[in-house]
């Protein structure tokens, strides 16, 4: 019975390990970790539009949409700011701007929002809402 244990506790460790290794960590935050409120707000209140990830680790959805956050993150580094915001880190951001449903994307620029969307999408429907709001944003 002992060994039936040690083997599921074991077999659970490696599945949790594998879950973590390949899906908790966003691919912007080597270049934009959200260090905590005050920087999360220099980025809002920039001039440099800002799209902001709202995510937790646990959340399939936002995990199903980092490849296509790095690619943006990539292609419009020019004209856009891309940064993650954990919910389960920082819950008072995510009740600021009323975050509701993971994940959360809004563009800010000096403060206000021209964007909201809630929940996985398509990458060309993701990068219309991109290239509209940055179109407003100028």
């Amino acid at each position: 019975m002992k060994i039936k244990i040690y083997f599921f506790l074991l077999l659970a460790a490696l599945v949790l390990n594998q879950c973590h290794s390949t899906g908790s960590r966003h691919p912007t935050e080597e270049k934009n970790n959200i260090l905590g409120p005050e920087l999360l707000n220099a980025y809002i209140e920039s001039d440099k539009p800002v799209l902001v990830d709202f995510n937790a680790t646990w959340c399939a959805p936002c995990r199903t949409m980092h490849p296509l956050l790095a690619e943006v993150s990539n292609t419009y580094a020019s004209s856009l700011t891309v940064v993650s915001v954990d919910v389960d880190e920082y819950p008072d951001w995510a009740d600021k701007y009323k975050v509701r449903s993971l994940p959360t994307f809004m563009i800010f620029k000096k403060g206000k929002t021209i964007l909201t969307h809630e929940g996985s999408t398509s990458k060309e429907d993701f990068i219309a809402k991109i290239e509209t709001a940055l179109q407003a944003a100028q």
